[in-house]
């Protein structure tokens, strides 16, 4: 295996991997997101939100 060859596995390598951890972030839930305000997950009565006038 030649210099010019091992240079473009090593790019493709470091490409597959920044591609793969950013869809492991964007698939995992996120443990410190805080709720949006009026998100409805907080409160007692979340399940009967009305969601229309959203």
């Amino acid at each position: 295996m030649d210099a010019q060859t091992l240079v473009v596995l090593l790019i493709v390598a470091a490409a597959l991997a920044f591609v793969g951890r950013r869809a492991w972030a964007a698939l995992r839930p996120r443990k410190d997101a805080a709720c949006a305000s009026d998100c409805g997950c907080g409160d007692a009565n979340a399940g009967t939100r009305d969601w229309s006038k959203t």
